[in-house]
């Protein structure tokens, strides 16, 4: 597979997520990841649209993959970030009367 192809999904995927059309962005990263497996900020990606869904066990599913394969990279240090603050809101509304 031409990796550029996939480049092209990733850049489809920011597009569709600035527009707010998050199906079209899922289904852009994923194709990324079909076409090349080595995309792996494709998964930091799919965990920002499926926050911004409020599906927040997906977002946090996909983020943790993402910092499986790439634990060093700036995007790992912003998806533990999320999933902090996810899990810190969750925790916080379940406290809360």
């Amino acid at each position: 597979m031409d990796p550029s192809q996939a480049d092209i999904y990733i850049d489809l995927g920011h597009i569709f997520y600035k527009q707010n059309n998050f199906d079209s962005a899922i289904s852009s990263y994923e194709e990324a990841l079909r076409l090349s497996s080595s995309h792996t900020d494709a998964y930091y990606y799919l965990g920002l649209v499926y926050s911004r869904e409020q599906k927040y066990e997906e977002a946090i599913k996909q983020w943790e993959h993402y910092i499986a394969l790439s634990p060093d990279s700036r995007l790992a240090d912003h998806a533990r970030k999320n999933i902090r603050a996810i899990i810190e809101l969750d925790s916080a509304l379940k406290g809360s009367p």
